[in-house]
């Protein structure tokens, strides 16, 4: 079964944006792999490419379960990409170091991304945010709905991304 290296790549970077990793075994649950031989091919590749671009290697976020380092294969990698001898990449814990510059590097650019809000929601917005909501009235129902799918979503999310960072707070899930 090949994976699907899209999914693959967007929860890895998910994780490493989050400053997490991931065990192999819930890694292979996540993608619905049985075998992890097309799972170990499709590090290999995803990091190859991740490498090319002048990026972290992804895979290294992927770590053996209740473990702290990665499998051999992503030292062998690391060794024909050209950081130096496997046995000395392991000595220096090379694995580690790559971990925090995969978080650093996807931590930035989950910060530097598109703007949070669109022009298309802050239009919807501003449309609609003085308006007295008609429950019976289609438009209103439609325009909720899609204030609900975008910028109240989003406002949630950029709620609890602040909460998760200031120690003591917790994001109240009351309406």
């Amino acid at each position: 079964m090949a994976i699907d290296q899209q999914k693959l790549r967007t929860l890895l970077i998910e994780r490493a944006s989050k400053e997490r990793t991931i065990s192999y075994e819930e890694l292979s649950q996540a993608l619905g792999v049985a075998n992890n031989t097309p799972l170990y091919d499709a590090l290999d590749q995803l990091s190859r490419s991740e490498h090319a671009a002048s990026r972290p290697l992804l895979s290294a976020v992927v770590i053996h379960k209740g473990g702290s380092d990665q499998g051999n294969g992503f030292y062998a990698l690391a060794e024909e990409l050209g950081f130096g001898k496997k046995q000395q990449l392991i000595k220096t814990l090379f694995g580690i170091g790559e971990i925090n510059q995969c978080f650093d590097y996807w931590k930035n650019q989950a910060l530097n991304a598109q703007p949070f809000f669109t022009s298309a929601d802050i239009e919807l917005l501003a449309k609609w945010g003085k308006t007295a909501y008609d429950k019976n009235n289609p438009a209103h129902q439609t325009a909720r709905e899609q204030i609900k799918a975008t910028c109240w979503a989003k406002s949630v999310h950029f709620a609890e991304q602040v909460c998760n960072q200031l120690e003591g707070f917790v994001l109240s899930k009351r309406k």
